[in-house]
């Protein structure tokens, strides 16, 4: 049965903590917050559930109060000691720094403050406007004693003038109202209005004829205290225009607008200090809530009045601030989500709901049985009735990325002039996008007559002086996109559906690039929704292994769905649903180029880090059953063609660029041939600041392209990929070795091992799948460079990219002086020394040929001299081998030399050797190293015939020495 107040009593006893309610006729015992919500659920109006009638509420509405003038300036620090104080020391006090007002005009920004209706429709002023919106009546109908103390006086032009609409929320509702008009002690000190300083002994006075008129009662301090709650509301004028100064109005000619607003500042600390002295002295501050709130920011510093022409950082920016005592938070969690919501984006708007929530003694609720007849709490409901809306800040986690609108609508309709004003924002906590449109400039903060701008908060309003204003850029458009993106949620609990299909949000729609930009932007986003889920998720058991199977396995996930930031990177299961998912795309149409994986590497990494890099993402790639493509950065941008160590290669006359590129290419059986996805509507620019997108190719086939940086490829794969790669058992492992040229057999045994045995089989698929294919320009290059250390080598089987023959029949050491070479072993040792890790052989004695990568020639030179004198043959005899010595070194340009031409020198010099280590027959030296690692794993091979056989490795390690220390684990191939 439905009760309502004809048919319900409530009888609310405080007995030791136990409530008991009776409801026709029915008593019910507990003490537990989910059955008082289900009695308020049963009224027709809310009922506070505190057992004494609730707390005392102090309610401030501070003119032109700017958060970034107090927060962020030094002389706002310096003019507000108490301000700060409390915000630092202080556990009950919480300050929202990030805070946004809907209206730098105070005829839109107070109806937010006071009734919680910013209206976007002619709808919403009439609400706004009615009479008896007021928060203050909500008070007075629950039993409180309600009085309200206005700086600005309550004059004729306030009662029946241009501001008539704000006259009811200042007074409706009150027991008592003080200000000019009727307190005639009350001067006026600053044009229209009283300094708030005048008010706290009238507020004062007011408490003690409460205690008198109502009776006392003792609280925990043994003071005595009224027995019925107070609700007393403060509108603070010192702050406005002309800014009281501390000398009672007196002001020095020669003060700037800034300087006087820092001293009216001084104020209102000055008031919060003397309002908390009251409080504590009259035994009320400990049952008191107070909330304050900026009606808007403002900035002197430009022009007084700013705001009524312009909007801009500061004057968007309200300071907003809270005093909960903790125990008369009704709920667990308030404290903590309230300090939370100080660091998230909040809302004028979202001080009416947080000072009801106080009201009702819902604080920190879930709501949800929380029968509220206000037609504003329901978004879908305020939107139909032309409003903005806000969100209680002691019950809703304010996500990162919350937008929140401004709009003057009521305000361009108060005159004429103004009419053809229109100020709008859509607001990030980071940045605006706004909206100027009016006759004339406005010169003082330099916009123009109907112009769009960005405006960024934070630390740029440390400074006074700057504007804090940029022009809509590419990346800012993409950017305010997916902030429209999220205000259209379905699910949004902040946004009904008739502000989501608004003229106002379609207006900005139409400025960051319409509607079909709108699409592509929320399927990039829709695929990034989909790979968000936590880090630790653990990947299923499944012994399937088909690829079909894979969708199910990641939709049986317990994955969250947390909504990203615009460089939110993603995480892997959801990107593995996404990209499997290729195998219904595709069709005859050129179908492998509908999922790409674009790499882009970082060209001014060393040559063995890009390369590296580059195998890393081959193997994220093929993992995905993505084609790869690289692109390269634009030679022209960031200092490419002066800091690539790659230098000047050159295709017979032509210099081409020095991108990874000019210096190989993706096999076939990895790029399927595909071009770069999506030249016309994707730049380079556009690509490194996404990671996943959706767009539309030449050929009029969409791509889902997954983005991958080269500086990153190794974090991204420790954090997302190595945990799925070494899952076993696994439905992707057989399907990701075939990809990667395994045969069958292959691929079963893969499928079956575990651990590190799983990086060197993935090296030797590697080596022998000619993954690194370098260009025919660096080869006929490094074949030359090869050719002349007298080398048994075919130079001409090199240049067709046929190096990895057995006709390399000679060896290789890495012999270095000392420290200092990056890629080489940093202990010096005798040349005998590595020679002796050279095996003997049934032919003995051998000779070997021995090819020498050194940094210092002359001190190897020495060592081999001291090895004694040579055969017959010219042959150095060490133990049950015979050694000659090649030296590689066409040193053509000093070490300092950083010219385009030295810097290609020495890639060719670094290509030719790790050719020489990885196919020479013995190696000797070091493997640990970017280059060291390359070449192990280029000197890994499958055992013909090998069987999975637990521990026993199906890969063998061609000879290979370590000259100091043990050889390392297994690595995976590029990390």
């Amino acid at each position: 049965m439905r009760l309502n107040k004809n048919n319900a009593i409530l009888l609310a006893l405080a007995l030791c903590g136990v409530f008991a309610y009776v409801l026709d006729g029915q008593s019910y015992f507990n003490n537990d917050a989910t059955s008082i919500k289900e009695v308020n659920r049963a009224l027709s109006t809310p009922t506070p559930t505190y057992a004494n009638g609730g707390p005392n509420v102090i309610y401030i509405q501070h003119e032109s109060l700017s958060g970034s003038i107090l927060l962020n300036t030094e002389e706002g620090k310096t003019s507000a000691p108490f301000f700060h104080d409390r915000m630092a020391n202080d556990p009950n006090f919480y300050v929202f720094e990030n805070h946004r007002t809907g209206s730098g005009n105070t005829i839109d920004a107070m109806p937010s403050l006071m009734t919680g209706c910013l209206p976007y429709t002619e709808k919403g002023i009439k609400y706004a406007h009615a009479k008896g919106r007021s928060i203050g009546y909500e008070f007075a109908k629950n039993g409180y004693s309600t009085a309200s103390f206005s700086s600005r006086t309550l004059d004729r032009e306030m009662s029946r003038g241009k501001w008539r609409m704000l006259y009811d929320m200042l007074s409706g509702g009150m027991d008592k109202v003080e200000e000019a008009t009727r307190n005639k002690k009350l001067k006026l000190d600053n044009a229209q209005g009283s300094s708030d300083g005048q008010m706290l002994p009238l507020f004062e006075d007011w408490l003690a004829g409460l205690a008198q008129q109502e009776g006392e009662e003792k609280n925990p301090m043994g003071e005595g205290v009224a027995k019925k709650p107070f609700y007393a509301q403060f509108y603070n004028f010192n702050l406005h225009y002309p800014y009281l100064d501390l000398d009672s109005g007196k002001k020095e000619k020669t003060e700037s607008l800034g300087d006087e607003y820092y001293s009216s500042l001084k104020t209102t600390d000055d008031f919060l200090k003397s309002l908390f002295d009251i409080l504590s002295r009259t035994g009320q501050l400990e049952n008191t809530i107070i909330v304050g709130s900026g009606d808007h920011g403002e900035d002197p510093f430009k022009y007084r009045y700013a705001r009524l022409y312009s909007l801009n950082s500061h004057i968007l920016h309200a300071a907003a601030y809270v005093y909960y005592p903790r125990f008369l938070m009704p709920h667990e969690g308030v404290a903590e989500r309230l300090r939370r919501n100080t660091q998230q984006l909040s809302y004028t708007l979202d001080v009416y709901p947080t000072i009801r929530s106080i009201l009702y003694g819902v604080s920190g609720a879930d709501n949800s049985d929380f029968d509220d007849p206000n037609p504003l709490s329901d978004p879908d409901t305020a939107a139909s009735k032309g409003c903005l809306t806000g969100v209680d800040l002691t019950s809703v986690d304010i996500p990162e990325d919350r937008v929140v609108l401004a709009m003057n609508l009521a305000s361009s309709q108060m005159s004429q002039a103004r009419r053809f004003l229109q100020l709008y924002g859509l607001i990030t906590k980071d940045s605006a996008l706004y909206h100027r449109k009016d006759r004339t400039p406005f010169r003082e903060l330099k916009q123009e007559r109907n112009n769009e701008y960005v405006l960024e908060f934070d630390s740029c309003t440390q400074s006074t002086t700057s504007l804090c204003m940029t022009k809509v850029t590419r990346d800012k458009q993409e950017y305010f996109r997916r902030a429209i993106v999220w205000l259209r949620k379905e699910d949004n609990v902040f946004f009904g559906k008739d502000v989501q299909n608004s003229e106002l949000v379609k207006f900005f729609v139409g400025k960051i690039g319409g509607e079909t930009a709108m699409s592509k932007t929320k399927e990039a986003m829709e695929i990034e929704h989909v790979m968000a889920m936590e880090e630790d998720n653990p990947v299923a058991n499944v012994n399937e292994t088909s690829m079909e199977n894979l969708a199910a396995i990641v939709e049986a996930q317990d994955i969250t769905d947390p909504l990203p930031d615009h460089s939110s990177k993603g995480s892997l299961l959801g990107l593995i649903r996404s990209a499997q998912k290729k195998m219904s795309w595709r069709t005859h149409d050129n179908p492998s180029c509908d999922g790409i994986f674009l790499y882009m590497p970082d060209m001014s990494a060393s040559i063995e880090n890009q390369l590296n890099n580059y195998i890393l993402a081959s193997m994220m790639a093929t993992f995905m059953n993505l084609s790869m493509v690289i692109k390269n950065a634009p030679t022209d941008s960031e200092g490419i063609e002066s800091s690539s160590p790659l230098g000047c290669p050159k295709d017979g006359k032509k210099t081409l660029p020095p991108v990874l590129s000019s210096l190989m290419k993706p096999p076939r059986w990895l790029s399927s041939k595909c071009p770069v996805p999506c030249k016309k509507t994707h730049g380079y620019s556009d690509w490194k600041n996404l990671r996943h997108a959706v767009c539309e190719n030449d050929n009029g086939r969409q791509s889902k392209v997954f983005v991958m940086g080269g500086g990153e490829t190794r974090d991204y794969f420790e954090k997302h990929f190595k945990g799925l790669m070494l899952q076993r058992p696994s439905p992707v492992a057989r399907d990701w070795a075939l990809r990667l040229r395994a045969m069958g057999k292959e691929a079963d045994v893969f499928a079956q091992l575990n651990g590190e045995q799983i990086w060197d089989f993935l090296g030797a698929l590697v080596a022998r799948s000619n993954l690194l294919q370098f260009q025919p320009w660096i080869l006929a290059d490094v074949a030359d460079s090869i050719k002349s250390s007298f080398l048994p080598v075919d130079d001409r089987a090199i240049k067709k990219g046929k190096y990895n023959k057995k006709t390399w029949e000679f060896d290789a050491m890495q012999v270095w002086s000392g420290d200092g070479l990056q890629s080489g072993p940093k202990t010096k040792h005798p040349i005998d020394h590595y020679l002796r890790h050279f095996k003997c052989s049934d032919k003995s004695p051998r000779e070997r040929i021995v090819f020498i990568a050194t940094n210092d020639r002359q001190e190897v030179m020495k060592g081999i001299n001291d090895l004694g004198i040579k055969n017959e043959q010219g042959q150095y005899e060490v133990g049950c081998n015979t050694f000659r010595f090649r030296f590689y070194l066409p040193v053509k340009y000093a070490e300092a030399d950083t010219s385009c031409a030295a810097r290609y020198s020495r890639t060719v010099t670094d290509i030719s050797r790790f050719l020489i280590f990885s196919n020479a027959e013995t190696l000797v030296g070091d493997v640990d190293s970017d280059w060291g690692r390359l070449v192990r794993t280029f000197r890994l091979k499958l055992i013909s015939g090998a069987k999975y056989d637990g521990d026993k490795s199906p890969v063998s390690l061609t000879s290979t020495e370590v000259a100091s220390g043990t050889m390392p684990p297994a690595r995976v191939p590029g990390l």
